[in-house]
């Protein structure tokens, strides 16, 4: 994964803003490419989310489009992309980073 300091093309703010707190920032363009990756056939979007168990929590949720995939299609890129994100990004900011599937 790449690292970088400037907020990706195509984020929005609040994304941008959340991972620069959670000092994810550098790693957000790699994130994004690694979903790319996994999950080609469709677009890839990320948004902040608030948990609805814990208070406070928020995260960026990057969300794939698998509406097409069958099953072995979807386990084999859920796989590569939980390796790869610890691959690309520090242990500690993937508890920021969640993968989201429609």
């Amino acid at each position: 994964m790449s690292v970088l300091t400037v907020t990706p093309p195509g984020i929005s703010p609040d994304v941008a803003q959340f991972a620069a707190e959670m000092a994810a920032l550098p790693h957000l363009s790699g994130i994004l490419d690694l979903a790319r990756e996994c999950f080609p056939d469709g677009p890839v979007a990320a948004f902040v989310e608030a948990d609805a168990a814990i208070a406070d929590l928020r995260h960026i949720v990057v969300e794939v489009d698998v509406s097409r995939w069958d099953t072995d299609q979807i386990l084999a890129g859920q796989a590569a992309w939980s390796s790869g994100l610890f691959d690309g990004c520090p242990a500690p900011l993937t508890a920021y980073i969640q993968l989201g599937w429609r």
